[in-house]
């Protein structure tokens, strides 16, 4: 079993707004509304280039778990 930590790319976007917007996900947040995709993308662009974040995938065998 191979598990890594990577920094957060571009082709974890989608995978990131769907496990955001998961029901039982949703229900745990302060704010719990579902969001729209390109309201996501832009956080996640704005995210990316914000050099104060360090923001990380883990990953097992190549599944992202989180």
């Amino acid at each position: 079993m191979a598990a890594i930590v990577r920094p957060v790319e571009e082709k974890d976007c989608q995978l990131l707004w769907e496990w955001r917007n998961a029901e039982h996900i949703r229900q745990c947040m302060i704010r719990d509304e579902y969001i729209e995709y390109h309201n996501h993308l832009e956080w996640f662009k704005r995210m990316l280039q914000d050099t104060q974040r360090v923001n990380l995938m883990y990953e097992v065998d190549a599944h992202r778990l989180g």
